[in-house]
C-alpha cells in the first residue's frame, strides 16, 4: 500500500512538473510572436522613415536647384 501512495504522489509531482513546463513553453511561444510582431512593425517604421526622406530630399532638390 505504501508504494501505491509513493507512485500516486510520483505521478502528482511529475504531472506538476509538466504543467510548469508546459505553461513556460507558452509564455515563451507568446513573448516571442509578441517580439516578432514588434520587430515586423519597427522594420515597417523603418521604410516609412527613409521613404519619406527620399521624397524630402527629392523635393529639396526640385526646390534649390531649379
Amino acid at each position: 500500500m505504501d508504494k501505491k501512495q509513493d507512485n500516486t504522489q510520483n505521478l502528482i509531482n511529475f504531472a506538476g512538473k509538466i504543467g510548469r513546463i508546459e505553461k513556460g513553453l507558452e509564455d515563451l511561444t507568446i513573448h516571442f510572436t509578441n517580439h516578432l510582431s514588434q520587430h515586423a512593425q519597427i522594420t515597417l517604421r523603418q521604410w516609412i522613415i527613409m521613404a519619406l526622406q527620399v521624397v524630402v530630399i527629392l523635393v529639396l532638390g526640385i526646390v534649390f536647384f531649379k
